[in-house]
């Protein structure tokens, strides 16, 4: 429990914290797209032919996944029909585990595998942007493999797997900063699924700084000023007379390479969430705007902007060398936005910010999934299964050194909280497991503006790390603490 510092408490528990940012010492696993917690869920409502997941697993049942062939080559060479086959291989790879895990079918399981260990072979791609698309689906496939229950992947061909994404996979995208639009949100999202694929806390890291600095620079807020922020080479391409709140940096080239980047983007922000690094919650109010300014724009709610773009309009595909654009607003099908499920599961049913647009376009055929089956593992999930998961709204350093929360020893180890109010609130504080489950929430009362100190009480903590959390009436500071005894 927590008391106030003026009370003495003595025990022989030494607490420290690991780091500001947010991280812990071993990574979360599954913890790709796709969660345990996700999984049954949706497991679940395939078992009773709930839809909309049980007519996407249906539709992906009859593909015959477990039928595909791997088509493994050491170097992916620079030809546009690699990128179609390696599609074909990750996709199979992928929804063969998915429909294992539903129906307990070993043959997706075999199938899955062989992909997998034929591909073990991979040492370079001459394309990182084209196979960048497609190589998440083997991360997320492995990861699915490696890490659910009674997996018939032998060890042996795992490690040989992982060793191939550290050493030959992980190299061209983690020191990859070339690219100045969906290109490089392409290669955080492959640097973060093999980080975690991996188990790299630093890898992991370091595609999390990138996260955050390519967001606010590819997805503009009103709430950046005037103009949208930069980042390496990102000023380059908005092709924009004016900026409007929500609005992407490539939505002026065309919808479909904005769709391509806000699709890796989304991807990497389930990533992070699933290592408890809520980036969901960090820029909800971007993210909220973009999804409901361009979804306005697909269903018709808001008329596409004419004073936006320099063309004075939005084509749906083709700004690009050799093509001429072409298309015209609203853009459908393999064209349109994507599924974006994982956004709207997240900002609007877990963080309560209503986006009417979005669910009107859901709920449209205006929506993709040819990048993940984001309808049938994310579609509309629940706030609930998301309830013992701990909220990180707080994370960077930078935050966390402006509001003043900090944690350190005292004499006879126990632990001094200091933290620091900007106006009197009431404060509660609470202590989670690194898995999300409240072990005690303690009231600390109203606190007036300042700076003030509590003691933390362990004895009742057994050797582990922990999250401990400080809610100033809405507002939430989280950090990470391990207890040794």
């Amino acid at each position: 429990m927590i008391h106030d510092i003026k009370k003495k408490v003595l025990i022989p528990i030494v607490l420290f914290f690991l780091t500001c940012s947010g991280l812990v010492n071993a990574l979360q696993h599954p913890g790709l797209l796709d969660s345990k917690a996700e999984l049954d869920f949706v497991k679940e409502q395939i078992a009773n032919k709930k839809n909309p997941w049980f007519a996407e697993f249906e539709r992906i049942r009859k593909e015959n996944p477990e039928n595909h062939n791997p088509n493994a080559t050491k170097v992916i060479p620079s030809a546009r029909s690699w990128r179609k086959t390696l599609f074909a291989d990750g996709k199979a790879a992928y929804n063969s585990a998915l429909l294992w895990y539903y129906t307990g079918e070993k043959k997706y399981a075999d199938n899955a595998i062989k992909i997998l260990n034929a591909w073990s072979i991979f040492e370079r791609n001459d394309h990182e942007l084209w196979h960048g698309w497609a190589l998440p689906w083997f991360l997320n496939a492995a990861e699915l493999m490696i890490h659910l229950p009674n997996t018939p992947w032998q060890k042996a061909d795992q490690e040989k797997f992982v060793t191939m994404v550290r050493t030959k996979m992980l190299p061209q995208y983690s020191n990859h900063n070339a690219w100045r639009n969906n290109a490089m949100l392409t290669v955080i999202e492959v640097h973060m699924a093999a980080a975690i694929l991996i188990d790299s806390q630093t890898e992991f890291e370091d595609a999390l700084k990138r996260w955050r600095a390519w967001t606010p620079a590819y997805v503009y807020s009103k709430l950046d000023g005037p103009t949208p922020k930069v980042v390496g080479k990102s000023g380059e391409i908005w092709d924009a007379k004016k900026y409007y709140d929500g609005q992407c940096q490539e939505i002026c080239r065309d919808w479909d390479h904005m769709k391509l980047g806000m699709n890796s983007l989304m991807f990497a922000a389930e990533m992070a969430f699933h290592q408890g690094v809520d980036v969901w919650s960090q820029e909800k109010a971007r993210l909220a705007a973009f999804a409901e300014f361009q979804a306005g724009m697909s269903v018709g709610a808001i008329n596409e902007p004419k004073d936006m773009c320099d063309a004075g309009r939005i084509y749906c595909i083709g700004a690009v060398k050799g093509q001429t654009p072409k298309g015209s607003m609203p853009c459908k099908d393999k064209n349109g936005p994507g599924t974006w499920e994982m956004l709207y599961t997240h900002i609007n049913n877990r963080l309560g910010h209503d986006l009417p647009n979005l669910r009107k376009m859901l709920g449209s055929d205006n929506r993709s999934s040819e990048r993940v089956n984001e309808t049938m593992t994310h579609g509309n999930l629940p706030a609930s299964i998301y309830a013992n998961a701990p909220i990180l709204s707080i994370t960077s350093p930078e935050h966390n050194a402006k509001k003043g929360m900090n944690i350190g020893s005292l004499p006879g180890g126990t632990v001094e909280l200091t933290f620091s109010m900007s106006s009197s609130k009431s404060v509660n504080a609470a202590i989670y497991t690194r898995r999300g489950e409240l072990l005690e929430k303690i009231h600390l009362g109203k606190k007036s503006a300042g700076t003030h100190k509590a003691v933390l009480h362990t004895s009742t903590l057994t050797p582990g790390v922990y999250l401990l959390r400080l809610e100033y009436e809405g507002e939430y500071d989280t950090q990470f603490l391990t207890v040794i005894r």
